[in-house]
């Protein structure tokens, strides 16, 4: 099933495995309306027929700041890699959201829920594309689906893989 946009905004978002942390930051700007792409340009902006003038009224009619995210609309990462976590927070600090989001350092045998309504889990673990062994994931995929389990058991789970073994050990 399809997670559709409204889904985020409204529901407190998890990723345990947040990587970049591109989940949590999206669902954080979604839930504040930020515009996607407002910090960059784009290739139709060289045509001949562009107004640069309509251009910028749409631009700003649209613009919204991030101060109005609730405080407690909070999207949370985790992962067990340092840098990741590092990573991720510089990125939501660059995108602007920084105030709404949580990132931890820790393994996805303990993570906890935060204090907050239940809502939806989303991760994209590793699938084998980089790792050399690709069996050493089923006891990542069966740790994820146990800590689920006993958990988050209120929580929504949505898992992004192409291995439908690996899905299985969850």
């Amino acid at each position: 099933r399809l997670v559709g946009s409204e889904m985020c905004i409204r529901d407190r978002l998890v990723d345990p495995m947040c990587g970049s942390g591109t989940f949590v930051i999206e669902a954080a700007e979604m839930a504040a309306a930020l515009v996607p792409g407002r910090g960059r340009s784009f290739a139709f902006e060289d045509l001949v027929s562009f107004d640069a003038a309509a251009w910028q009224s749409v631009r700003q009619a649209s613009m919204r700041r991030a101060g109005e995210l609730p405080a407690l609309r909070m999207a949370f990462g985790s992962d067990r890699d340092p840098g990741a976590v590092r990573m991720s927070g510089a990125n939501a600090e660059r995108a602007g959201v920084a105030g709404h989001t949580r990132f931890l350092q820790t393994d996805i045998r303990e993570i906890e829920p935060p204090d907050t309504d239940p809502g939806l889990v989303i991760v994209n673990p590793p699938y084998g594309t980089r790792i050399s062994n690709k069996k050493a994931l089923y006891d990542l995929y069966g740790a994820f689906g146990d800590r689920m389990r006993s958990h988050f058991g209120a929580w929504r789970i949505a898992l992004i893989t192409t291995d439908t073994a690996l899905a299985r050990a969850t």
